[in-house]
């Protein structure tokens, strides 16, 4: 009951938002429908193994399992797959079952358990993991060597994390896994950076559906989802990731001190006026001068995540597949929400900072075109801008950050420039000073270029008039208008009017005498007196023709 009427006044004082769950629920088509008969080579729906990972896949993975369904070909499953032997290394990283010591050996041989079809997994949370091993073992030879050469290099750094730890602990002392922001940037990269190098990779090596035939192809004359140099890319996928894993430490970092794990940097917690993150989240959760100090460590870390936005646009405009565009684009939107969400929010520091529900949907929906992502971005900088305040000692750089989004966003996207939906004709906003400069630039090209065309035409017509032997005199030849105002070729339209009224003069001698030579005996001629109209202006005319009485036209009897 308690549910319901809590459900009935957030529909009381947030409507919109029921009706954007509304316009997904009911309007809002899956990209591809892995069930269907026709995509069952690709994605294996029908075998119980492969059926139970995309069932796990929808268990655990949120809105983020709309996307990983969506992208083409052999990718959809390859991501699932993937998704799931790195979760596993997260659940055995963040595991209040096992000690310091079983994570730090399972995650170190956990690439090589996976390759074994008959290893047991005895984590708790490893339910059903036989399920990803065997799918594994069946994908593409090249797809699968990424996977487990990435599971080893994020098991090897996640244990090596643990260890710092483990002996913190022996040593009867709470301290952060993290000491520094180098250190923190090398544990982000170990556990999301490497997954984004990852799903570049998968980009680029697996095959397009064929109805994408016109996407640049390798050497092998196969059609590949992405373009190869995207694989090139490791700095700004890295980015991109980072990103995605910065937003989600500071969101959630309640719940990873209640778990023992202290993964913001000692070095910048320690600016707060505490010894450890345990103390930061108490004076988080207060009031007074300690409470604000926290709130600038909080603004430093959200500093730091807003550093990788920019490469994230940099690596999203790359993009030319749909699916994965969806995949990234939804990823680092959503990271973008949760960084507003939490900049100057205390609810940090107690675990109560969570997105409304329609906020991820709308971004889902929503994030389709570099466009849209793009603008998610600005909106959120300047959101986040506006709460900034100059007692914060991280102002000045949060400032230029926002202003750094704002300026890659006018720079690919200017704001006075729309184009008319469904069409690419090109709008200017008039109330914008760009809008004028832009308009005269182009005027002036264009009477640049119609300018070099009339030169261009003169010439050509000079060196006719001389192949035909004709010597203009001396200094005319500068002064001749060979084209007409609008460019047209005014000897050319002389020409054509010449030429029809010969012909129509030719025409009409020719009917005059046929008519004359086969009928002109036998006309008789009336004289019916004075008359005005038209028989009077024919008499005055054409007179008398071949007697006393006057031609009448309009009563020549055969």
């Amino acid at each position: 009951m308690a549910s319901y009427l809590s459900n009935l006044l957030d529909l009381i004082r947030h409507p919109m938002e029921y009706r954007t769950l509304a316009q997904y629920s009911v309007y809002h088509e899956p990209r591809r429908d892995i069930t269907s008969p026709l995509e069952l080579a690709t994605t294996r729906y029908n075998e119980p193994t492969m059926r139970k990972c995309w069932d796990m896949l929808d268990a655990t993975a949120g809105l983020y399992a709309v996307t990983v369904k969506g992208l083409d070909n052999d990718l959809a499953r390859v991501v699932c797959v993937a998704y799931h032997v790195f979760r596993a290394l997260y659940l055995i990283e963040g595991s209040t079952s096992l000690s310091n010591d079983a994570k730090e050996s399972s995650l170190r041989g956990f690439h090589q358990k996976i390759t074994k079809s008959t290893a047991t997994f005895d984590e708790k949370e490893l339910v059903d993991f036989d399920a990803v091993v065997a799918e594994l073992a069946l994908l593409p030879a090249d797809c699968r060597t990424i996977i487990i050469n990435t599971a080893q290099q994020m098991g090897a750094g996640m244990a090596d994390y643990i260890h710092r730890a483990a002996a913190a602990a022996r040593k009867g002392t709470s301290v952060a896994c993290t000491t520094n922001t180098v250190e923190y940037d090398l544990y982000c990269h170990y556990t999301s950076g490497l997954v984004g190098e990852a799903l570049t990779k998968f980009f680029v090596l697996i095959p397009a559906p064929v109805r994408f035939s016109s996407l640049p192809r390798k050497d092998t004359g196969v059609v590949m989802i992405e373009r190869a140099f995207l694989g090139e890319q490791a700095l700004l996928s890295n980015s991109c990731a980072l990103l995605v894993k910065k937003a989600t430490l500071i969101q959630n970092v309640v719940e990873d001190a209640k778990r023992g794990v202290w993964l913001w940097p000692n070095e910048v917690v320690a600016r707060g006026g505490v010894r450890n993150l345990e103390e930061l989240l108490a004076n988080g959760s207060g009031e007074g001068e300690a409470a604000e100090s926290a709130l600038w460590v909080l603004s430093e870390m959200v500093l730091g995540a807003l550093g990788h936005a920019t490469d994230a646009l940099d690596y999203i405009v790359l993009l030319k597949n749909q699916g994965t565009f969806n995949l990234v684009a939804f990823s680092t939107a959503l990271a973008l929400a949760t960084l507003d969400l939490c900049y100057m929010n205390p609810k940090v520091f107690t675990g109560e900072a969570e997105l409304r529900k329609a906020d991820p949907v709308k971004l889902l929906m929503r994030s389709t075109d570099p466009h849209t992502v793009a603008y998610f971005f600005l909106d959120y900088a300047r959101r986040i801008h506006a709460r900034a305040t100059p007692r914060d000692p991280h102002f000045l750089a949060i400032s230029v950050m926002c202003g750094k989004i704002e300026t890659w966003v006018e720079h690919h996207f200017p704001s006075y420039i729309t184009f008319a939906s469904g069409s690419r004709t090109v709008f200017y906003d008039d109330t914008d000073p760009r809008s004028r400069i832009v308009k005269r630039d182009k005027a002036q090209d264009e009477e640049k270029a119609r300018a070099e065309r009339q030169l261009k035409r003169d010439a050509e017509m000079r060196a006719w008039i001389e192949k035909q032997g004709v010597k203009p005199r001396e200094g005319a030849a500068a002064d001749v208008q060979l084209y007409m105002a609008d460019g047209s070729p005014l000897m050319l339209y002389l020409l054509l009017i010449g030429a029809l009224i010969l012909f129509l003069s030719v025409g009409i001698a020719i009917s005059i005498g046929g008519l004359w030579y086969f009928y002109g005996d036998e006309w008789v001629w009336k004289d019916e007196g004075d008359d005005v109209g038209i028989r009077a202006i024919f008499r005055k005319v054409f007179g008398t023709w071949g007697g006393s009485s006057p031609i009448d036209p309009l009563k020549v009897q055969r």
